[in-house]
């Protein structure tokens, strides 16, 4: 018998809240709605879900203030110094306001397009079923080539002359990790999704002063989804017909995939 569903991965934001945040699990739908609509500014909405996320993010902080401390990244923002003088109000809710845009959208991303390729290439899932020991691999690959942080604008400080073009300072610039994670000059077949790939040094997170924090929880999150998924879900195709939608700006994520698969004698009682 076959099962059909939508993946919509609750996993990565339950586990940011629970570790990274130590917030109400209760509060991540909507959180999670607001930061997928606040990363949209082109669409209607959002300038209110962005309105919404701050006062969320105010209210967090005013009760973590008068709570025990957890030792956690929430404290290490709260008590920062910046160039020698206490962090700011508006400056922690700005930091902690980042972290939940970059850690609600991003490992659920990569989770969906990878569920998309693997229903696309069955070969790999098949492969992944049969030899578990490649899953941590894996991740690293699906991070190369379906990362969802395609690109980052970033600010030139000083006058630049970048392989014959001219940058001036205060002029803005568009980082693209995606292009960087197919560059031929780095990894062979680049194109190609390669289980055991010797050397992988992709840039999904990043690089340099302003990589991922949270890389670490998001290769947990994805190697323990991998794992549950292959153990209860086998035959996995996209429905027929389907038309999967993408979010679009820096990140990119299907909005949903639609799937239908067979239960493995490995899933739970339904």
């Amino acid at each position: 018998m076959r099962f059909h569903g939508h993946v919509r991965p609750a996993l990565p934001g339950l586990a940011f809240f629970e570790f990274a945040l130590h917030a109400p699990p209760d509060d991540v739908e909507r959180l999670n709605a607001w930061a997928t609509a606040a990363s949209l500014p082109h669409l209607p909405g959002a300038q209110e879900a962005m309105l919404n996320l701050a006062a969320w993010i105010g209210a967090f902080v005013e009760r973590r203030q008068g709570a025990p401390a957890y030792g956690d990244v929430i404290d290490g923002i709260m008590t920062a110094q910046i160039e020698g003088r206490p962090i700011t109000t508006e400056e922690v809710v700005g930091t902690i306001h980042l972290l939940i845009l970059g850690g609600l959208e991003t490992t659920a991303g990569v989770l969906g397009m990878s569920m998309v390729r693997m229903c696309q290439a069955p070969q790999i899932a098949a492969r992944l079923r049969t030899s578990p020991g490649l899953i941590p691999g894996a991740v690293e690959e699906f991070l190369r080539l379906d990362g969802s942080l395609a690109c980052i604008a970033r600010t030139v400080r000083t006058d630049t002359d970048l392989r014959g073009h001219h940058v001036g300072a205060g002029e803005q610039v568009l980082v693209y990790w995606a292009s960087a994670n197919r560059d031929h000059q780095e990894f062979p077949e680049p194109d190609r999704f390669v289980l055991d790939r010797a050397r992988n040094r992709h840039l999904a997170f990043g690089a340099g002063p302003h990589r991922c924090a949270g890389s670490n929880l998001a290769r947990m999150n994805l190697r323990i989804a991998y794992e549950e998924l292959l153990r209860r879900l086998d035959d996995l195709q996209l429905q027929d017909g389907a038309d999967v939608a993408y979010h679009c700006g820096f990140n990119r994520a299907p909005l949903s995939v639609p799937i239908t698969f067979r239960a493995t004698s490995g899933a739970p009682p339904r």
